[in-house]
């Protein structure tokens, strides 16, 4: 039997109830990728359910309440104690990002936000990767990331200083990664040599109703 993941979810509105009924549905598929079956093991809503009880009781903590007040202390105390949490809040990160990293640091856990970021589209990731890329792979002294976001399209560009390839030319294990993670989102990936260091340049679709959140 696969070793449980325990996932509390704060709020249970509209998101937060999608995301339960999802988390549900897609355990197996979850399962199946990390070797780990998620399990929720308490919802916190204005009305029903006990913050501290909750946080004791989990893993991984998911917040999807929205605003600064309460979720600043929810999520500062839930990364404090060691905590790994999720949170599609861009309020609270553009406001307290700084601090947050802190507590994530402070407490050893992880402060993962993707899902507030571009459109719902998961560049996060590849902006990772493509400074991994550069730092371990390419062996870069010095590396530049652009991220555009326009309304059907999001572009990652890097340029670094680092050789980007193996000695016979082909592609590093990092860009090996990066094409992957590209192309199973829809999109587009090119990578090779410019002046002294070596270019990558990536474009992924953005989702039918992101584009129309941004156009309307």
């Amino acid at each position: 039997m696969a070793e449980t993941v325990n996932v509390g979810i704060l709020g249970k509105g509209t998101v937060g109830g999608a995301f339960r009924e999802l988390l549900t549905e897609r355990a197996d598929m979850v399962e199946e990728v990390s070797g780990r079956r998620p399990k929720v093991t308490g919802v916190l809503s204005r009305n029903d359910g006990d913050f501290d009880e909750i946080l004791a009781a989990s893993d991984v903590i998911v917040e999807l309440i929205g605003g600064t007040d309460p979720a600043l202390d929810y999520v500062t105390r839930a990364l404090s104690e060691g905590r790994h949490v999720v949170t599609a809040n861009k309020q609270l990160l553009a406001q307290h990002g700084p601090e947050l990293v802190a507590a994530a640091r402070e407490g050893g856990a992880q402060l993962r936000f993707e899902a507030a970021v571009a459109g719902a589209i998961p560049v996060i990731r590849v902006v990772q990767e493509s400074l991994a890329n550069a730092a371990t792979h390419a062996a870069g002294a010095d590396v530049a990331v652009t991220v555009t976001v326009a309304p059907a399209v999001v572009t990652i560009d890097v340029d670094d200083t680092g050789g980007g390839a193996r000695g016979d030319g082909t592609p590093g294990v990092g860009l090996v990664g990066m094409r992957e993670r590209v192309e199973s989102l829809g999109g587009t990936f090119s990578a090779g040599p410019r002046g002294p260091g070596w270019v990558v340049h990536a474009a992924v679709p953005r989702p039918v109703a992101a584009r129309r959140r941004r156009t309307a």
